[in-house]
This record gives structure tokens, sequence and C-alpha cells, in this order.
């Protein structure tokens, strides 16, 4: 699909009725969601040119996901330099996805023993060093 075809406008969403045509890439995205769920690790890269709809198929995705009880968040790393700046962006869509849930134990049961301590205000995430 070239732009000048396309229906997405970067910033704006579109309907899932727009997906029509990529039903078997949104069940396989949804089915990694589910297998991360179990425990499985799973990687997804979505690319493609400016304006072809990556956002808007990532947040339908995210909708689907979201009504089986999964959290889903929308990083950007654009312009990170460092794994300290894309671990923070990371964590800060974390505590806005879940600002009116029990995000501490959310991000506690998520990440374990490895977490020390995490304050919400001053988004301060301190990880325990390995024992091993």
């Amino acid at each position: 699909m070239t732009k000048d075809y396309s229906p997405f406008t970067p910033g704006i969403p579109v309907p899932i009725e727009f997906f029509m045509g990529r039903l078997a890439e949104l069940q396989t995205l949804t089915q990694k969601g589910r297998a991360a769920v179990a425990g499985r690790i799973e990687r997804v890269f979505v690319s493609g040119a400016r304006g072809i709809g990556k956002s808007s198929f990532c947040r339908v995705a995210r909708q689907i996901l979201a009504k089986e009880g999964m959290l889903g968040v929308h990083v950007f790393w654009g312009g990170a330099q460092t794994l300290e700046e894309m671990v923070r962006r990371t964590f800060e869509a974390l505590l806005a996805e879940t600002r009116d849930r029990s995000w501490f134990g959310k991000i506690k049961a998520l990440f374990g023993r490895h977490i020390e301590e995490a304050d919400m205000f001053g988004l301060t995430i301190r990880f325990r060093a390995d024992s091993a």
C-alpha cells in the first residue's frame, strides 16, 4: 500500500475494519501476546513506511488483548541514546497505563525479586544486584 492510497494518518487512530486485509498478522501478534503471558519470551517488530498504519495496527492488537485482561503499552523509543533511557520510557508508559490500578503490585509481580524499590512520583526504580 502506498501513502497515496493509505487511510492512515500518523497520530489518528482508525477503526478495526481497516485491518480486514491484515487479519492473519493481527492473529499472529495477539498469539504472541498470549504466549508471553504464558511465560514464553516473545519479540515482535512492526515496521513500515510513515503513515502506513503501524501504530493503528498495534493499537487494535492492544485492544484485543486488553479484553483478555492483558496490559500493553505504546513506548516511543525514538531518540533514546541509552538502555537506561529505554527502560525509563518503558516504566513511564507502564505507570501511565496503570495509574488507576495497583501499579506497584503489578510491576512487582512482573519483575519479582529483581525490584528493590519503586516510587511513582519520582519514577525511581532500583533493581537488586544479581546474587548469582
